[in-house]
């Protein structure tokens, strides 16, 4: 199966899509995918890691007022 370089381009524009509508910071292009440039990747990477960890914390504080009886605002 090979992959042409607009299918690249256009997996790498969704790739970009899905992250911002999930919240992430974007900084990076699709060339930048597509090129493998791996810094930027890196950044993608850990901006993805960094609203996992957010949203991990988001609930486990969540459980714990609940726990202690608070009501979080």
């Amino acid at each position: 199966m090979c992959i042409t370089e607009e299918e690249k381009k256009m997996n790498a524009f969704c790739i970009i899509s899905i992250a911002r509508k999930l919240g992430c910071s974007i900084f990076l292009l699709p060339e930048d995918i597509t090129e493998v440039n791996q810094k930027m990747i890196l950044t993608l990477t850990a901006s993805i890691m960094l609203l996992v960890l957010e949203s991990t914390c988001r609930i486990e504080s969540i459980k714990f007022f609940r726990w202690r009886g608070w009501k979080p605002v």
